[in-house]
């Protein structure tokens, strides 16, 4: 079982990408070198959640603050294709529609080794 929440499923709005995964060097001869960054590309979740009661945000916050710069699981809520290993470089981004009663959130999610 993942550690971040499925339930409510993110938008259609929510995005998969790949994070840079090439090094580059230029040497002074004027060639350059290029390199993997990692083994296989990473995956990057930008994750929209565009209707949250208050209920459905406290449980996105405190697992947010439970797993804060460390790793956790995370079950594809796109493809719904396989479990990875997370983590939230940046804090989710939560605005009110109704105050005290409904929220949007939006988080970036990126897959660790």
């Amino acid at each position: 079982m993942a550690d971040w929440p499925s339930d409510p499923k993110p938008s259609k709005e929510s995005q998969l990408d790949w994070k840079d995964d090439m090094i580059s060097a230029e040497f002074d001869g004027g060639y350059m070198h290029s390199r993997p960054r990692w083994p296989r590309r990473l995956r990057v979740w930008r994750l929209i959640y565009p209707f949250l009661t208050k209920a459905q945000l406290d449980t996105f916050m405190n697992t947010y603050d439970t797993y804060r710069g460390s790793t956790f699981t995370l079950d594809d809520p796109i493809y719904e294709i396989g479990t990875y290993k997370v983590w939230a470089p940046a804090p989710p981004k939560v605005r009110a529609i109704v105050p005290s009663e409904y929220y949007s959130m939006e988080i970036v999610l990126e897959e660790r080794f």
